[in-house]
């Protein structure tokens, strides 16, 4: 498995909505990134950073979901009805960590 992710919370800077960082307990970035493009709308790239910004959020719901689905006895109902998703959450867990 690769390095773990930084930690959140992951923040849209107010000043510029295309910025994303990390502060740490001190207050400083631990990352930052600027969603551009030279040919996407600013309001597209605004979505884009906040896309990024709730991204382990995300991870941690979907972690929980392949859980709570991994302890239900036989699967449960509810898994079986939704197992397809349930396996896309898999993998996309695999992805996000490098566990693929």
């Amino acid at each position: 498995m690769s390095a773990m992710h930084t930690p959140g919370p992951w923040l849209q800077a107010s000043h510029d909505p295309q910025l994303v960082h990390a502060p740490d307990a001190s207050g400083y970035s631990r990352f930052y990134l600027r969603v551009q493009g030279l040919f996407a709308p600013t309001s597209e790239l605004e979505a884009t950073a906040r896309l990024i910004v709730v991204a382990p959020d995300m991870l941690e719901a979907l972690i929980k979901i392949v859980k709570y689905a991994d302890s239900e006895p036989d699967g449960g109902e509810t898994v079986a009805m939704h197992r397809a998703n349930i396996e896309r959450a898999r993998a996309v867990i695999a992805k996000a960590t490098g566990s693929m």
